[in-house]
């Protein structure tokens, strides 16, 4: 149970960053800030992590922000780790207001394109 946030998180954010899909941007957005929002306040009581991990994080929150995190700067060589890490803050913190958050995500996808097309 788990580790389905993670699968349903990833697959979604991996279909928004396909250059080649391009429809659905607005339902992506949506889930993505809602999943964020889960972990934002806390409704999700059980760990997101693998039990090994459990211990280095205090809560879903911080895990998820170093996971994200390490998953963008592996994906996304490019871009460098601080802006990484900012664009990861701000999800979460956008993630409320689901026009600013389509706005960073559409942003971050258009950053993508002209780093890989």
């Amino acid at each position: 149970g788990q580790h389905f946030f993670l699968i349903v998180f990833h697959e979604v954010f991996k279909i928004l960053t396909d250059t080649f899909h391009k429809s659905g941007f607005k339902l992506q957005a949506q889930v993505l800030a809602y999943l964020l929002d889960l972990i934002e306040t806390n409704s999700i009581s059980v760990p997101i992590c693998d039990n090994s991990q459990i211990q280095s994080f205090k809560s879903n929150k911080e895990f998820l922000f170093h996971h994200l995190t390490k998953v963008f700067i592996d994906s996304f060589p490019n871009i460098p780790h601080p802006q990484i890490a900012t664009f990861v803050e701000n999800l979460f913190v956008c993630c409320h207001d689901i026009v600013i958050f389509r706005t960073l995500l559409h942003d971050f996808s258009v950053q993508l394109r002209e780093l890989y097309i």
